[in-house]
């Protein structure tokens, strides 16, 4: 590639992003936000990795920055996006691959993600829906809404049904490691013990303190994660996990 086609590029992505930027003004929509985290890599099914790996599926608040920091303590090369949100890989499928991740409560998750949004410095993404309630937060917010179905399955944009969740259950039940939020310090103890990574006590990087949520917020946020809420109650039974 010459040093032309690269700056035409870079021109063409600063366009992309202005236009997106004035459509999501007029629209009221997150089409700058999202652009621009597939521009970093992020939400991308599109990457690969060797057999002898293991890809960190990091779901947004469960404790994954937390682990993806020990897990670079690895001497090897083993465990790859550490410190980036990707789903399962269209190329890589669980099962003749490994994959890890932490499964935690999807109310109570996406709860957390919506307070820290709230909390975070003025301009964060979506915080300017967070700021005009839960509601609007999660009408608008793509990733507060059945994000672990997206994720597990490969398809992130199409709004998530039945099918979804098929995919996402079949995959989830072929990950190698799943590690439950519920018992965190004691499952990460054990899972860095078996790979030879050095141990420190387990505190979540980026955890807070935040009210709890309303019977009536929990009744919305569950209404608009009635999938996740399935894969997770699926996982529960077939792991008998009772935590």
């Amino acid at each position: 590639m010459t040093a032309l086609h690269v700056r035409l590029g870079r021109i063409k992505k600063a366009l992309l992003l202005d236009y997106y930027q004035l459509l999501d003004k007029v629209l009221d929509t997150d089409k700058h936000i999202r652009y621009r985290h597939r521009m970093n890599g992020f939400d991308n099914p599109d990457y690969t990795f060797a057999r002898d790996q293991i890809s960190f599926i990091h779901i947004p608040k469960t404790g994954g920055t937390t682990l993806a920091n020990m897990l670079e303590k690895d001497p090897g090369d083993t465990f790859v996006n550490l410190h980036i949100h990707r789903p399962v890989s269209m190329h890589c499928p669980p099962g003749a691959y490994r994959y890890l991740t932490i499964m935690r409560e999807p109310v109570s998750r996406v709860w957390s993600h919506y307070q820290m949004v709230l909390r975070e410095y003025p301009g964060f993404p979506y915080q300017k829906y967070a700021n005009r309630g839960l509601e609007t937060f999660l009408k608008k917010n793509w990733a507060v809404r059945n994000l672990y179905c997206r994720y597990f399955s490969g398809s992130i944009d199409p709004e998530p049904d039945e099918s979804t969740l098929a995919i996402a259950r079949k995959n989830l039940a072929d990950f190698t490691y799943v590690i439950p939020f519920e018992d965190f310090s004691n499952s990460v103890q054990l899972f860095l013990r078996d790979h030879h990574i050095p141990y420190e006590e387990v505190l979540h990087d980026r955890k807070s303190k935040y009210p709890e949520p309303s019977p009536d917020e929990m009744e919305l946020i569950a209404r608009y994660n009635r999938f996740d809420l399935a894969l997770y109650e699926a996982w529960r039974t077939e792991n008998n996990y009772r935590k």
